[in-house]
């Protein structure tokens, strides 16, 4: 069942396709203009608490920075693909095959033309995954090996509020901000829902129509959940870190890497008597190689 606080900044984020389409459709020349879209295919390893993954994905792809006016950055990544593989939690391994669309649009204000410039930004994002082992429907999850977080249903969504400073100047741009979010996860057969109050830092370097890097990290916590009947209290927090770059070439084609670590812990605390047991899942970790190229304009 998906809570009233995990589903309202799902919506919020899927309210954004409509700006990012526009975002990423043909438009008057900007002071800083970096864009890539078209089809992409990408291949990724990772190993999840339900076992190791091979994946691919074959799709279309929107994801750019663009400056508007004198004090507007708009950032935006927008993908649609097929997507599936293999998940090594038992021998045979389990085939998946399904879909993933993810979207995530940030609007940041700049309190300076100059080249350094205090930033406040806000942003929405949304990711869907549905993977299936064929011949099975969602009905049939609890009759088969975990494959939650890979497999299933995977609905998740955030918004964000940061701030803190952008370099603008000719061809290079630089954001660094410390970032809140709130951050949602639907449950899954047997992955609860989940709602997290984040913090954390981003770091974002492009050289138009060039080169990007990011590198982000966080670190979040659930409210505390009650059981009386059994006199106890969980928390849930988790810890992640993510690094990207993509690499445009002058033909607009692109090639990317995204490396990604997360890790999520539990702590359940009795009150008669009183005695606290923390667990810690086995580690998110995943490396994906992604080749792109343009369709149509890239403006």
């Amino acid at each position: 069942m998906i809570t009233r606080r995990v589903f309202q900044p799902l919506r919020a984020a899927l309210a954004c396709v409509a700006l990012a389409l526009c975002l990423a459709s043909p438009a008057r020349a900007h002071a800083f203009d970096s864009v890539s879209q078209g089809a992409i295919f990408d291949a990724g390893i990772g190993t999840t608490p339900v076992g190791d993954s091979l994946l691919g994905e074959l799709g279309g792809q929107s994801v750019g920075l663009r400056r508007l006016g004198k004090r507007w950055l708009i950032q935006w990544d927008g993908l649609v693909a097929l997507k599936g593989g293999t998940l090594a939690a038992a021998h045979p391994y389990t085939a998946l095959v399904g879909g993933h669309a993810r979207l995530f649009a940030e609007s940041g204000y700049r309190f300076s033309p100059g080249r350094w410039s205090p930033y406040l930004g806000l942003r929405l994002s949304g990711d869907l995954q549905a993977l299936l082992p064929p011949g099975h429907g969602f009905g049939d999850l609890d009759t088969i090996n975990n494959i939650d977080g890979v497999g299933d249903l995977n609905l998740s969504g955030a918004v964000r509020i940061a701030g803190g400073a952008s370099f603008l100047a000719g061809r290079r741009s630089l954001l660094v901000d410390l970032f809140a979010q709130e951050d949602g996860r639907i449950g899954e057969t047997n992955l609860p829902a989940a709602a997290f109050t984040d913090v954390g830092l981003t770091l974002r370097f492009d050289l138009e129509r060039s080169l990007e890097v990011t590198a982000e990290g966080f670190w979040g916590a659930t409210g505390s959940k009650s059981t009386p009947a059994l006199q106890l209290t969980d928390t849930t927090t988790h810890l992640g870190a993510t690094v990207s770059a993509r690499k445009i070439f002058a033909n607009a084609m692109w090639l990317g890497a995204t490396l990604a670590d997360s890790v999520e812990r539990d702590s359940v605390r009795y009150q008669s008597p009183d005695r606290t047991f923390d667990t810690q899942s086995a580690p998110t970790f995943s490396f994906v190689l992604l080749y792109g190229f343009p369709l149509g304009s890239q403006r």
